[in-house]
């Protein structure tokens, strides 16, 4: 016997008797209500029944079960459209998003090292203008692919076991341009090195910060592009 099936069944039915009772009991000549019951497939049911409430009117009713994912909505038929449209442009499937990452070491020596890497050249040579590092080496580099909204992150540096965790991370795109916001956390050994809350154009590259190491002649430099993914 397929359990899971009778209980889906038993779920619906009992959100359509209990719209049925609540909706039953209008006065004659008011409006017929509409009902609705979505299955969403990318966000989660009460994440949706927090943005559909604005457009409930008072004879409206909105049931959500994030078990099943699925909500219910009984409302005038111009407040279900509204919300059947919030629900279409809310439950899209997560962009998926690229950040290339790059750290570098910077030192005080008697020697000068600049690094000519394509995609950084013109950012290191804009950080040797005011800062007083003169000799850079490159530390690590690498790709992280990851989804909007998701917690993820990638060990650096071999030896020196950075960890970088991105978080928060959002695309957005308008008619003028494409955007990409999200949150950049470094941490080593001893703890958080380098935090930013960040917003770039798709596909940009640049300095997310400096942290001094050992002293003031080394300091540790984060650099990323953030692109989001076809």
């Amino acid at each position: 016997m397929n359990y899971r099936k009778i209980f889906v069944f038993l779920a619906l039915t009992f959100s359509l008797i209990i719209l049925l009772v609540q909706t039953s009991g209008g006065k004659e000549g008011e409006p017929v209500l509409k009902k609705e019951i979505v299955k969403l497939k990318y966000i989660k049911a009460s994440q949706v029944y927090d943005l559909l409430i604005p457009f409930r009117s008072k004879r409206g009713h909105i049931l959500f079960n994030d078990r099943l994912n699925m909500i219910t909505i009984s409302d005038y038929p111009e407040n279900v459209e509204k919300m059947l449209a919030v629900i279409k442009e809310c439950d899209v499937k997560p962009k998926q998003l690229e950040f290339k990452i790059w750290l570098i070491l910077a030192e005080v020596r008697e020697k000068s090292k600049s690094i000519n890497i394509p995609p950084i050249a013109k950012v290191i040579k804009e950080l040797e203008s005011f800062l007083k590092y003169n000799y850079y080496q490159l530390l690590d580099s690498s790709y992280l692919k990851t989804s909007e909204s998701e917690y993820s992150s990638i060990i650096l540096g071999d030896s020196y076991r950075f960890r970088l965790n991105v978080l928060k991370s959002k695309f957005i795109k308008d008619r003028k341009e494409e955007i990409i916001n999200f949150s950049v956390r470094l941490t080593g050994k001893k703890g958080s090195l380098i935090e930013s809350k960040l917003t770039l154009k798709n596909g940009e590259t640049t300095v997310v910060g400096v942290s001094k190491m050992n002293g003031d002649n080394k300091g540790l430099i984060l650099i990323i592009t953030a692109k989001a993914l076809d």
